[in-house]
């Protein structure tokens, strides 16, 4: 009996990256309409109190509302940073599979938050954390996973051997 096939580098970037994605674009898609769908959440629905509640918004613009309005921008810029994020999976995701997860965390938020833009025209925002008065602007899951994968590509930058330290003198 022969032995099964072996994945390729390539299969196993792309399932990761893949797999990745996809998984953080249902998740975003299923909260949304599970907190637009239920229950009127136009007040306040409080989860732990004095710091997590559910309050729906619509963000017309992009991060902390910023460009309100400014739909077809927010769009292009998706679709270029989404070619960008592509061509990284593509060049240097063999190089390492923590480098491919925080990619297809950083395209399945980018992708959750495209689909509100162009099916609505906003992007629906419903997690809201607060410590007394100080507040953080209301978001939702795709949000959550593109500053999760940044983390992580930071982190990666510090731990590949090729990543430049400190202020160290040329060679």
């Amino acid at each position: 009996m022969a032995a099964p096939p072996r994945l390729t580098r390539k299969a196993v970037v792309a399932a990761i990256f893949l797999c990745t994605a996809a998984a953080v674009v249902a998740a975003d898609l299923l909260t949304k309409r599970a907190a637009f769908h239920g229950e009127n959440l136009s007040r306040p629905h409080v989860i732990i109190p004095s710091f997590l509640d559910l309050t729906r918004t619509e963000n017309q613009g992009g991060v902390f509302g910023i460009g309100r309005g400014r739909i077809g921008f927010f769009i292009l810029f998706t679709l270029a940073a989404s070619a960008v994020i592509l061509w990284a999976v593509c060049r240097y995701g063999r190089t390492s599979r923590l480098l491919t997860f925080g990619l297809g965390c950083v395209f399945g938020g980018a992708m959750g938050n495209f689909w509100d833009r162009v099916a609505l025209g906003h992007v629906r925002d419903f997690i809201h954390c607060f410590i007394g008065r100080y507040h953080w602007p209301t978001f939702n899951v795709a949000d959550s996973a593109i500053c999760i994968g940044a983390a992580i590509l930071v982190i990666h930058s510090f731990l590949s051997p090729g990543a430049p330290r400190g202020n160290s003198p040329p060679k």
